[in-house]
């Protein structure tokens, strides 16, 4: 199996992004099993 791991075309996180990439990287998992085991109320999960 041959992976490029070329990573030179991505995007940068700046300290101005951290709020939002927070949030996506919140929304993502909000219905991930794990989660929804680990906290089964979503108001609380989202939180």
């Amino acid at each position: 199996m041959n992976v490029n791991y070329d990573v030179n075309g991505l995007y940068k996180l700046t300290s101005d992004d951290v709020k939002e990439a927070i949030k996506v990287a919140g929304d993502a998992f909000l219905d991930d099993p794990l989660m929804v085991y680990t906290y089964p109320d979503k108001k609380e999960r989202k939180a």
